[in-house]
């Protein structure tokens, strides 16, 4: 399920970013479709 802001507000200083794959720490990408989502979202603080 992809988040919208109106589900959820990022902190004061952070903003949500979503993406469609991350990178393991072996190196490995892991793109969201292999878990079933649209997207992974994670907080990032604003600079």
């Amino acid at each position: 399920m992809l988040m919208t802001k109106s589900q959820k507000k990022a902190p004061e200083g952070y903003q949500w970013v979503c993406r469609a794959w991350i990178t393991l720490r072996n190196g490995t990408r892991l793109y969201a479709r292999q878990c079933g989502k649209k997207a992974f979202c994670f907080l990032v603080k604003v600079v």
